[in-house]
């Protein structure tokens, strides 16, 4: 244990150390950015006066130590060692040597802690040099030019983000648009093929039920002429079994296209029934003294005033004919053909 006066000499030097910690403390946290080289620079400026501070501190520290030891002399040396080993006073010489050898101990560690103090100041020296030339180079109106270029380059791409965005926005709901037409689509080509496989099959049947072996006479003129729809009965009624018959020539009959002659009046009541018929000009012609009657109680009344060759038809296929004649009879064969073509 060292004696109080001892203790009060080594207050100083435990300052001393304090401030030597506390100059490598800022020196340790010196970080070169550009952002902050201004505030590192006053810090490291501020650290540097502290430090040089505390340096003269340390060297008033040794001086006064020098002056205690002309004070204190033999005596706090003495009184030490007396306590701690009486039996040294016996030799006085030993005693100043161990006290003088105690003394140049002590400033032998000052010295060596002011030589790392001065050392670790001229670092911090050294750096504050570096940091000031960086600053002198920078050249704070470019770089403020540069920040306010690059604030107004950020400010155009977040305008034509915005547009993005919105054409983005844009193009989806389009795109969502042209998905739900497409499956729209989807559905009415279903929808259209199903149709489309049904009427294939009706066709292949009506082909079917229609196919007849070659006729040597020829076509017969119900496959070649067209009549409105509703009107197959009414027709057949009308000619019979004779829309079997081709033009021109065939072995049990034919129609000849070559006829010339007037064609009749057709019955001042109903509707001419030659109206309905088209692609033959024959069966007009045959059809000329015929007319369409919707009430059949009316035709009737009206077959006491046709003329010769004039008659009445309904939709049903019941014929008045001018000789007194009404024929009333199933839908005839020649009936469903045609329908059946005219539908094929």
């Amino acid at each position: 244990v060292l004696p109080g006066e001892l203790l009060e000499l080594g207050k100083p030097l435990g300052h001393a150390r304090a401030a030597e910690l506390e100059v490598l403390g800022d020196a340790g946290g010196v970080h070169i950015t550009l952002g902050h080289d201004v505030d590192e620079v006053a810090r490291l400026l501020a650290s540097r006066i502290h430090g040089l501070q505390q340096l003269g501190a340390l060297r008033d520290v040794e001086r006064q130590e020098a002056r205690r030891r002309a004070v204190v002399g033999r005596s706090v040396g003495a009184h030490h060692v007396r306590r701690l080993h009486p039996g040294l006073m016996l030799f006085p010489e030993g005693v100043d040597r161990l006290h003088v050898r105690f003394r140049q101990a002590r400033l032998a560690a000052a010295q060596q802690n002011r030589d790392q103090l001065t050392a670790r100041l001229d670092e911090l020296n050294r750096r504050i040099d570096t940091l000031t030339q960086s600053l002198a180079q920078l050249n704070l109106d470019k770089l403020q030019e540069t920040v306010t270029s690059s604030a107004q380059d950020l400010v155009a791409c977040e305008a034509s983000l915005a547009t993005g965005i919105t054409d983005h926005d844009a193009v989806e709901a389009k795109l969502a648009a042209a998905r739900d037409v497409k499956d729209k689509c989807a559905e009415d080509k279903r929808d259209t093929d199903t149709q489309l496989a049904r009427l294939v099959a009706e066709i292949d049947a009506l082909s079917y039920l229609l196919a007849e072996p070659v006729n040597p006479s020829g076509t017969p003129v119900a496959d070649q002429i067209s009549v409105e729809e509703g009107m197959e009965v009414a027709l057949a009624a009308c000619l019979g079994s004779d829309l079997s018959l081709p033009y021109d020539s065939g072995e049990t009959g034919y129609w000849r296209q070559d006829i010339t002659g007037a064609p009749a009046d057709a019955p001042d009541v109903g509707t001419p029934f030659a109206r309905f018929i088209s692609h033959s000009d024959v069966l007009k012609q045959a059809l000329s003294g015929v007319s369409l009657i919707e009430d059949s109680t009316a035709a009737e009344q009206a077959q006491n005033q046709l003329s010769p060759g004039q008659a009445l038809v309904s939709k049903d296929g019941t014929l008045w004919r001018w000789d007194g004649l009404v024929r009333k009879g199933p839908v005839s064969n020649e009936a469903e053909r045609i329908r059946q073509r005219q539908r094929l």
